[in-house]
């Protein structure tokens, strides 16, 4: 990873990630992006590795996150057509 290079990391796999990236790379600009819908509240404390999680996503510099729609015909956990985008500045 060069100086100015982007890394964008995607998907729920990957979600220890940008953490790791930036130990290594600190000078990188790391983003993610979930193509799921984030779990509701109430699962995600179930998690055991919810600290983890939230430890590897905030490595990223920016974080964008697909969001459900109440609307939507389809399944719950459906991604909508609309997104949030999250950005951290030092």
């Amino acid at each position: 990873v060069e100086e100015d290079d982007l890394v964008w990391v995607h998907d729920y796999p990957l979600m220890l990630l940008p953490a790791l990236l930036r130990k290594r790379f600190s000078y990188a600009k790391v983003g993610f992006f979930l193509h799921v819908p984030f779990p509701s509240s109430e699962m995600y404390k179930t998690l055991p590795m919810r600290t983890d999680l939230l430890q590897g996503l905030l490595g990223a510099d920016l974080i964008g996150f697909n969001r459900y729609s109440p609307s939507s015909p389809s399944s719950p956990f459906s991604p909508s057509s609309s997104s949030w985008v999250l950005t951290f500045q030092p």
